[in-house]
């Protein structure tokens, strides 16, 4: 469910899926790229929120390469799934 640009602003990433953490992150990479629309202050705001959300999206993509790791490298019969809770990482 997409959400609004003021709910992103203050969104913690663990309360966003990978798919909104990255999105939002190429929008300010867009955004701070773009450097003459933009004051030093939300510059330096945008790429705060930029280095939290790239964390995150890191941390995301670390689990699933474990989990993926887990069941190419575990036994066929003994493969066990485990639920994945974002807000966790």
């Amino acid at each position: 469910m997409p959400r609004d640009t003021a709910q992103q602003k203050t969104a913690l990433p663990s309360d966003l899926t990978f798919e909104e953490a990255f999105k939002e992150l190429e929008s300010i990479i867009q955004k701070l790229e773009a450097a003459d629309t933009v004051s030093l202050n939300d510059s330096i705001t945008l790429y705060e929120r930029g280095v939290f959300l790239r964390t995150y999206c890191e941390k995301i993509l670390a689990n699933a390469k474990l989990r993926i790791d887990k069941v190419t490298n575990g036994s066929p019969e003994g493969i066990e799934i485990e639920s994945f809770d974002p807000r966790s990482v």
